[in-house]
């Protein structure tokens, strides 16, 4: 329980220090949602919130790990990474949306099934390969399923922030219940980040998270449940 503050703490600080200077940053180099008559907004926005909640997870995470299983948490981290990178760049028109949906969160989901993240939920009815691959299959579209909902629910100020922190919240407190300490390891730290942001990004928001921070988000929860659930 004590670590898991502290997790927390680390996490809620440093995103909610880092979201002035990114939207600086954001702002300086053009990072930004234009608006138009379908948008609320009447000034451009900043984009690149999405940073700060990554730093803020990964950061705690890092300084966190205590005899857990460092390859498995640095290939979820990576994997988080690839998404961050690609939403940043899609956010930029640096690339085009298809391929956030097409390879960077299959390429996500392969990284945690080869970490041997998945469900076994039809190998336990169906023995031999076709229960092992159903449960792959299941795993990868509910990764993918996740992340991009998530991007897609990244329309209203706080609405994200808000349901990762709750749902993080939960799966932390699930955690600690089941003495699972990797996953109330990084469910505290996803919290933190995500409230300290929601400073930030709640109504009227200073500072979007932007599809990086969406994706990242997603893939972080939807990975919460997986590891829950082994």
């Amino acid at each position: 329980m004590v670590d898991g503050v502290v997790t927390f703490a680390i996490a809620l600080t440093t995103s909610f220090g880092l979201t002035v200077p990114v939207r600086r940053f954001a702002l300086h180099y053009g990072f930004v949602d234009q608006p138009n008559a379908r948008k609320l907004h009447h000034a451009p926005m900043p984009l690149m919130g999405g940073l700060a909640i990554y730093c803020g997870t990964v950061l705690a995470v890092i300084l966190s790990l205590d005899g857990q299983p460092r390859g498995q948490v640095l290939g979820i981290l990576g994997a988080g990474t690839l998404l961050l990178i690609t939403g940043i760049l899609d956010d930029r028109g640096i690339l085009h949306h298809q391929i956030k949906l097409f390879v960077s969160m299959p390429l996500a989901a392969v990284t945690l099934v080869a970490l041997g993240v998945r469900f076994h939920v039809l190998s336990a009815v169906l023995p031999g390969p076709a229960g092992k691959i159903g449960d792959i299959a299941l795993t990868m579209l509910w990764l993918v399923g996740i992340t991009a909902a998530f991007s897609i629910l990244d329309h209203m100020d706080g609405l994200v922030s808000g349901v990762a922190a709750i749902a993080s919240f939960f799966f932390a407190v699930l955690a600690i219940l089941n003495g699972q300490v990797l996953v109330a390891t990084l469910a505290t730290a996803v919290f933190g980040a995500s409230l300290g942001f929601l400073r930030w990004n709640f109504k009227p928001a200073k500072i979007f998270m932007g599809d990086g921070g969406a994706m990242f988000l997603g893939f972080m929860v939807a990975t919460l449940g997986l590891k829950t659930s082994a």
